[in-house]
């Protein structure tokens, strides 16, 4: 960071107003920026409503999710269709550099929330998203990146009516302001934070593909029904895997304690403390009923094992009555257990095993845990070998989001220093 921007940003945090800047509404902004508002860049129209039966057939037609996606919409990637006559569709269509506005959300963060249609004609709007039409000269990508900027989302966020749904209209974004650059910064800034995505969204896809190759993993490195050897074998290692009951490789811990490490499961990354996933302690302050968990015990969800919501613990601590924590026996790798249970037919498995009137009260306690029939390996260095890999495997999609979550930290703050003329870039 050079000097002049360092004391730049030290006037700022001062009050002080650089040279060069200009104290406005929307803040301290470059003297040569001006302030609009998306009226005057935009003609709005709300979406086109259908029958539900016309849904899923002909026109490419961008929804709410499209335009909640952190990249911008491009045509091979939208998910719903709809049948429109070609009169509708070209009253409707979505062409280069359109804005499209969620017009209504259950959170009044995602109010108004914008996306840019950068991409090839052929495609409409849903009736919940308000199209903003190009009427101005403009950069499409500088300006969606402009109505996320704080002062902006304010703005947005203000005049969202509603209490359970929140809704924003035509009219109310017609008066929302804007800071706006000159036409050769403009599409500078819209250059370097095109690149920032492009990076970050390949940094998503690398995490899909790793993801992916796990699911692949889970699906050929243990047998398939019927089947009493996996698909996928580790060197060195023969012989077939042997059948046995979850309660022979695993007794219950029933153990209550009243204090230690709260501890949850998740169906996405398994067992968490509390303090890792964000979670406040809500707890009730009577824990005489919570359940001892020692590491390598795997803990579940009792009315969740159908959804996966088990995992293999790391750590000493407690967990609420609504879980079951179970504990290994000595030839058993509870991490090779803990990923088995993550296995689509096992998870089926278990669903078909929990006793309940609906999904809402299905309940999988150890009795009928312990009946259900596995396949394992007879040592247990082939559980150990499996188990490492996964762990690895896991630890290195892990890496991979610590590191896409540090870019789009830094993605946050560079968009708030171009967007707002601390750091100007120029032609």
């Amino acid at each position: 960071m050079n000097q002049l921007l360092m004391k730049r940003i030290v006037q700022l945090k001062n009050g002080e107003i650089p040279t060069g800047y200009k104290k406005t509404e929307l803040g301290v902004l470059p003297s040569d920026w001006t302030i609009v508002s998306l009226g005057e860049l935009l003609v709005f129209q709300n979406g086109v409503n259908v029958a539900k039966e016309k849904y899923d057939s002909g026109v490419k037609m961008i929804s709410v999710m499209d335009i909640l996606g952190d990249s911008p919409i491009y045509y091979d990637c939208i998910r719903g269709q709809v049948d429109i006559d070609g009169d509708t569709l070209k009253k409707y269509e979505v062409t280069y550099g359109d804005l499209l506005f969620l017009r209504s959300s259950e959170t009044v963060e995602d109010a108004g929330i914008a996306n840019v249609y950068l991409d090839r004609r052929g495609a409409t709007f849903s009736g919940f998203v308000i199209r903003g039409k190009k009427n101005a000269q403009y950069e499409p990508y500088y300006l969606n990146k402009s109505l996320q900027n704080q002062q902006t989302r304010k703005q947005i966020i203000r005049n969202a009516a509603g209490t359970q749904h929140f809704n924003i209209g035509q009219a109310s974004l017609n008066r929302v302001l804007v800071p706006f650059a000159p036409s050769s910064e403009q599409a500078k800034i819209a250059e370097i934070l095109m690149t920032w995505d492009k990076a970050i969204e390949l940094h998503k896809q690398q995490i899909e593909k790793l993801k992916q190759f796990k699911s692949v993993c889970l699906k050929k490195m243990f047998p398939a029904k019927g089947q009493t050897v996996p698909e996928w074998r580790f060197k060195g290692f023969t012989g077939e895997w042997e059948q046995r009951k979850i309660g022979e490789c695993f007794s219950e811990r029933n153990e209550r304690k009243t204090n230690g490490e709260l501890i949850s499961v998740t169906i996405e990354s398994g067992v968490k403390r509390f303090s890792e996933i964000g979670r406040s302690d809500n707890s009730n302050e009577d824990k005489s009923q919570y359940k001892r968990v020692m590491i390598g015990d795997i803990a579940y969800n009792t009315m969740r094992m159908w959804q996966g919501a088990s995992g293999c613990s790391p750590y000493n601590g407690i967990v609420s009555p609504a879980y079951t924590v179970i504990s290994p026996f000595k030839d058993i790798d509870p991490l090779f257990f803990a990923y088995m249970f993550k296995r689509k037919d096992l998870i089926y498995t278990f669903q078909v095993h929990s006793q309940g009137m609906t999904s809402d009260n299905w309940l999988l306690k150890f009795p009928q845990l312990s009946e259900i029939d596995v396949m394992l390996p007879c040592g247990l260095a082939e559980q150990n070998a499996i188990s490492t890999f996964l762990n690895n495997l896991d630890n290195e999609i892990s890496l991979n989001q610590r590191e896409l979550g540090a870019k789009q930290k830094q993605r946050k703050a560079l968009m708030h220093l171009l967007l707002t003329g601390i750091v100007r870039v120029k032609k």
